[in-house]
This record gives structure tokens, C-alpha cells and sequence, in this order.
């Protein structure tokens, strides 16, 4: 019997379909076998929904996309400033 592990990443901000735009690479590409991520925008809101076969699998996965995310969101507010 196979159990599945997931977390949820929420964002908050105006700009969710741009970064959703910025981050859909990496979701579409597999980063590990035994994990794997799906982003959606949605009125202001961008979630990371991750899936893993293990909870060693899934803190992993976690953390990337927590930096994947951290350098997006900074890149971003860099560009667009107090716009963002």
C-alpha cells in the first residue's frame, strides 16, 4: 500500500498570474521521481500544491519550491517595485 504526502504553498498577491507564468516551467518539468508540483493563479492567490511518495520526498520538494518562490517573488518586486 502506497500512502501519498502533500503541503500547500499559498501566495497572496496581485501579480499571481504572472508569477504562475514565471514558475510554469519548472512544475511542467519533473525535478524528482518521487515528487511532483501543481501551480494555479486565482483572484490574487497563486498555490503550489506538491505530491510525494514520502515525507523526505516532500520536504524537499517544499523547499525548493520555497526558494523557487522566494527568488521569483524577489525578482519580481525588484522589476516592478512597490508595483508589485
Amino acid at each position: 500500500m502506497s500512502s501519498r504526502h502533500s503541503a500547500r504553498i499559498i501566495i497572496e498577491s496581485s501579480k499571481a498570474p504572472l508569477l504562475l507564468r514565471v514558475l510554469s516551467p519548472e512544475a511542467q518539468e519533473e525535478i524528482s521521481e518521487r515528487s511532483s508540483a501543481r501551480l494555479r493563479a486565482e483572484e490574487g492567490i497563486l498555490e503550489v500544491q506538491i505530491e510525494a511518495r514520502d515525507l523526505v520526498s516532500l520536504r524537499a520538494a517544499f523547499n525548493t519550491w520555497g526558494r523557487l518562490l522566494k527568488v521569483s517573488l524577489q525578482l519580481l518586486e525588484e522589476e516592478w517595485g512597490n508595483d508589485f
